[in-house]
């Protein structure tokens, strides 16, 4: 990652970076880098809460790599700088002639940097705190990319930041619409009534508890759902008792709270969902749906939409592996080293694969394993490849 870093940075400096832009979906975009994140995560208690605007285009074109780089680079950033309460995604999109201008928002609840520390950033230098440590470490290169790929692209940074108060960095990229219709919408035609059960003391730091509510508010705005808050159980069964909820969604610890009462919820007719932890499991028998951290609007739309067809749950790393004994693949890169790499990866989960370092040696070889009827199943192909490239 660092050697990427100082690759990209040196390409800024040099004006060399080339945008590869493309059609992409921004729920797809998200998706990966929720799941990047969630390998990766730091060790630290910080709640990351992503709010996507459910009216963002579905799809649009532009650089989706350096969109998802920027983007990573900003929560890296502000989760490093964090050392307790939360950091906000916040992804919406303005209508403009030429399509939209993709908003992108990132606040954190850390130490903040002052207005010299914000000029040096803007600038192209390296990050505010240089020292190197456990907590921040990296090579402070973050922010510098971000500025040098968003102007690449004709795009807008800015940042507001107080000593102590936390730090928000916004940044606005003009895209194409491919297609306009909803990032996010509901399929069901029945009566949809959602009670947000949250419990506000859990939260040391009050932001936090405003960032959740921004981002319930805004995804029942933008899917035209009706949203009510329900911080205790008393008011939760004050709304259920009216008979108009139709979906409760919570975190772990209001769950854990009353589970029995919760499972009876959901045998009752109620879609009860938590919003948890690795490794968390509700009990036997239950109804409950269990969504990973960060809660954020692809799953909720999938419990909306009565998807009951696979987990929203990673769960631990023995249920995610799948079986694929014997699957033969072929790996074909000009880098060696990556090759090597992702076949050792595919051994892991039983397959069979090898590789090459050649697009034309890539056609002999399956030309000989279909002749041998011990055919490839699976293609893992680079793209930029000197002789014969990936599409080809």
């Amino acid at each position: 990652g660092q050697i990427e870093d100082i690759q990209d940075y040196s390409e800024i400096q040099r004006g060399d970076v080339i945008l590869e832009e493309e059609k992409y979906m921004i729920t797809s975009l998200l998706n990966d880098i929720i799941s990047n994140y969630q390998v990766a995560k730091p060790d630290k208690n910080v709640d990351l809460i992503v709010d996507l605007d459910p009216n963002v285009p579905a799809m649009m074109r532009g650089d989706a790599g350096k969109i998802s780089r920027v983007i990573l680079h900003l929560l890296d950033n502000a989760v490093k700088f964090t050392e307790r309460g939360g950091v906000y995604l916040k992804v919406t999109s303005i209508k403009r002639d030429y399509g939209v201008n993709l908003i992108i928002e990132v606040t954190d609840t850390g130490k903040g940097m002052g207005q010299n520390d914000i000029d040096r950033i803007s600038q192209g230098l390296y990050q505010a705190n240089t020292k190197r440590n456990r907590n921040t470490g990296g090579i402070g290169l973050g922010l510098s990319i971000v500025y040098g790929f968003v102007r690449k692209m004709n795009g807008f940074v800015n940042i507001e930041s107080r000593k102590g108060e936390g730090t928000t960095v916004r940044i606005s990229i003009a895209q194409v619409v491919i297609d306009p219709s909803p990032c996010l919408s509901v399929d069901r035609e029945e009566y949809t009534s959602i009670a947000f059960h949250v419990m506000p003391e859990k939260y040391e730091t009050a932001k936090v508890r405003d960032f959740y509510r921004l981002m319930a508010s805004s995804m029942a705005s933008g899917l035209r759902m009706n949203l009510y808050s329900a911080p205790d159980r008393s008011e939760l069964d004050r709304l259920i008792q009216r008979g108009d909820i139709t979906h409760v969604f919570m975190g772990q610890e209001e769950y854990e709270e009353a589970p029995e009462y919760f499972d009876e919820l959901s045998a009752g007719g109620i879609t009860v969902a938590v919003s948890a932890r690795d490794g968390f499991k509700a009990d036997s028998g239950s109804g409950v749906r269990v969504m990973p951290k960060p809660l954020y609007g692809c799953p909720v739309v999938r419990v909306i939409n009565g998807d009951v067809g696979g987990s929203l749950t990673p769960g631990n790393e023995d249920d995610r592996r799948p079986v694929l004994e014997g699957i033969r693949a072929l790996v074909v890169d000009d880098d060696t080293d990556s090759c090597l790499a992702v076949c050792s990866m595919l051994r892991k989960i039983g397959m069979r694969p090898d590789w090459t370092s050649s697009g034309k040696e890539a056609d002999i070889r399956s030309k000989e394993a279909r002749q041998q009827a011990d055919a490839f199943s699976v293609y893992i192909i680079d793209w930029q490849m000197p002789d014969m490239n990936g599409i080809e």
